[in-house]
């Protein structure tokens, strides 16, 4: 015969008590706050994002300079999340590559909302149109942009407008020639 001891009964009921306070509390915490779920009050965003190169043509081999400015109605995004995308003319698209607002990699000035990043054709790349899309994040809110250039072998590569962009811009620097 099986004999408790001075608090035998009383101590496994209240045993049993905590271990079902444990579990209604358990619940309560995980009906309240799923995993994989965020807060379900609204979220207005006023998140925008405007994505650009230094010009809209480079040859095979240079640097493309990319430049995102990431806003919250008219101001600037400081310690957003930045990045961006780019898409070859065949298709192909590569990234997410990350962009910087610390004064570095073609930043003029850290703080400022303005992200960069710098890409560099290979040799071997295509010519033909490429894009560009960067995608700004801050908090829930995000945003996107996408812009577009033309990629060359050299400038006398033979699509219609070079030859005009050529007549002021020999030197292929996106900028025009002192006359």
């Amino acid at each position: 015969m099986h004999t408790q001891g001075r608090f035998g009964k009383a101590s496994h009921r209240l045993g049993l008590v905590i271990a079902a306070v444990i579990l209604v509390a358990a619940a309560v915490v995980y009906v309240a706050w799923p995993p994989g779920r965020e807060e379900t009050e609204p979220v207005t965003c006023a998140l925008s994002i405007a994505v650009a190169t230094e010009r809209d043509h480079y040859l095979l081999g240079q640097t493309i300079l990319v430049v995102a400015e990431l806003r919250n109605e008219s101001a600037p995004v400081m310690a957003g999340q930045v990045y961006m995308n780019i898409t070859r003319p065949t298709g192909l698209s590569e990234g997410p590559y990350p962009m910087f607002d610390d004064g570095t990699r073609g930043d003029g000035e850290a703080g400022d909302g303005r992200y960069t990043t710098t890409y560099t054709l290979a040799e071997s790349d295509p010519e033909g149109a490429w894009s560009i899309r960067a995608v700004g994040k801050k908090d829930r809110c995000s945003a996107s942009s996408s812009t577009n250039f033309q990629v060359y072998l050299h400038p006398s590569t033979p699509v219609l407008g070079v030859a005009a962009v050529q007549a002021w811009d020999e030197g292929w620097e996106g900028a025009p020639d002192d006359v």
